[in-house]
This record gives C-alpha cells, sequence and structure tokens, in this order.
C-alpha cells in the first residue's frame, strides 16, 4: 500500500489534515510527537535529545554538531521503517529526502493564511528546514500536492489528497520496494557512523554499501579499513567501498539509491 507524507510549518492545521484522511482511510496517523517518541524506544535515546535536534541555533554552521547529526540520522531512519510498514499518514517536517525518494510516497504540502484560526505559523520550522534540507519549506516544486487552507476547509483539503492518492503513480511497484530496501540499509549504516563522522554520506544499491566522510581522506586508512570491517558484519550488506574523496564518491555512486 501507499504512503502519505505532509508537510507545514502549520502544525494544528496540517496534524487536522491529517487526522481526517487517516481517518477516511483506515491509515496510521503519525505526528512529529509520535516519531521523536518511537524513535527514542527503537534506539533507546532520550525523547529531550531527540526533540533537542529541532531547536533553534545561532548560526548555520556547526548547527548539526555529533549529537543532532546522530538524532536526526536516528528520527529519519524511523521514518523509514513506519513507511516501510505501508498505510501510513505522517504529519510534520522531517524526512524531505528520504520520502523524496520513494515514489509511492504521494507528498504533501499543507498552506495557511498567518493569521489562521487554528494557530499561527510557526517561523521556526521554516528556519530549521531550510538549514536541514537546503530547501525551502514551502516551494510547491517539492511536493505531489500543495493545499491552501485559506480556500478551503480541513475536510476538503484532506479529501483532495485521498483523491490523489488513487492515482497510479502511487502504486507500490518493484522499483519502489526496492528503493525501500536500499534506503533502509543505507538508513542504518548511517545511524551506526554519523556520531563518529558526523558529515558522514551513505548510499546503498543491492547490498552494495559506498561511504563517503572526510575522516576516511589521505593518511586515514586504518579508520576506512575498520569501518568497513565493521559494516561487512551487518546484515544485508555483501560490499562496502569507502571513500575520503567526495568528487569520487559522487562519481561511483551517481544514479545508485541515497
Amino acid at each position: 500500500m501507499s504512503s502519505i507524507a505532509i508537510w507545514s510549518q502549520y502544525g494544528n492545521q496540517s496534524l487536522a489534515v491529517g487526522r481526517h484522511v487517516a481517518s477516511q482511510l483506515g491509515f496510521r496517523l503519525v505526528s512529529m510527537q509520535d516519531l521523536v517518541k518511537t524513535t527514542a524506544a527503537e534506539f533507546q535515546m532520550p525523547e529531550a535529545e531527540l526533540a533537542a535536534v529541532f531547536k533553534k541555533r545561532s548560526g548555520l554552521k556547526g548547527v548539526f554538531a555529533k549529537k543532532p547529526s546522530k538524532g536526526l540520522a536516528c528520527i529519519e531512519q524511523q521514518l523509514c521503517r513506519l513507511i516501510a510498514e505501508d498505510r501510513l499518514v505522517f504529519v510534520g517536517h522531517v524526512g524531505l529526502t528520504l520520502c523524496q525518494m520513494i515514489s509511492h510516497v504521494l507528498k504533501a504540502l499543507v498552506l495557511d493564511h498567518p493569521g489562521g484560526g487554528s494557530g499561527p505559523a510557526d517561523p521556526g520550522v521554516k528556519e530549521w528546514f531550510q538549514t536541514a534540507y537546503q530547501e525551502d519549506l514551502e516551494d510547491p516544486n517539492l511536493y505531489d500536492l500543495t493545499v491552501n487552507l485559506t480556500h478551503m476547509d480541513v475536510a476538503e483539503a484532506g479529501n483532495i489528497i485521498i483523491n490523489t492518492l488513487q492515482h497510479h503513480k502511487f502504486t507500490p511497484m518493484t522499483y519502489s520496494l526496492k528503493c525501500m530496501d536500499n534506503l533502509e540499509l543505507s538508513g542504518r549504516v548511517k545511524t551506526l557512523l554519523v556520531e563518529k563522522y558526523p558529515d558522514v554520506a551513505v548510499k546503498a544499491h543491492d547490498g552494495a554499501v559506498y561511504v563517503f566522510s572526510s575522516g576516511f581522506n589521505r593518511g586515514r586508512q586504518k579508520a576506512a579499513l575498520q569501518t568497513k570491517q565493521t559494516l561487512l558484519g551487518l546484515e544485508g550488506v555483501s560490499h562496502v567501498e569507502v571513500h575520503g574523496d567526495k568528487k569520487l564518491f559522487d562519481s561511483i555512486t551517481c544514479g545508485q539509491v541515497r
């Protein structure tokens, strides 16, 4: 089955839309708060530490220090697992890159008037999103669908999302399910490495795992070898390449998932 992900800086309004959609479809509803709680339980991390990932920090440099990087990786990995279970309605502002790689996830943006009666926008959400993904949260080109509550009520917006989900492009196919498997594996690897290597990038394809970090630059072959040996012990991993050169990593993994 397909799933739905709804992004918005209007938390109350978007959650109301999500509730309507989940109720009508019989899907599981997961809010940001729910996602943090399930991630904390899954990875045995304090909820406060995970919630701190979304707190405002001064300056962009170093915004995601080691602990926030680890926390964000764990949160996105948990979201990937929930999507894999199907029949999900997620409402929040995390996981954009992840969901964009899964074609059977309907990605929707909810807009509203800044002075809407159900509650104001949270500008901190938009700022955090920009820092995390280098994208404008309200850029409609990032989503499959945009609904504006200035021009319709919650039920109407939810029904538009439900109707859009019926399009054949949101039906899980062999390719999109394989993407899910690759994303799950790359997520597991990233959560394992990101605390030690905050700039780590991981791509996985059919059991092959490709890893980049500046921590594996020339002269650090021992760290690269140790990492490779560790990853080869993970379930589902059949091949590992570790790179300290970002251009080489991008060239090798061009066209691969994540």
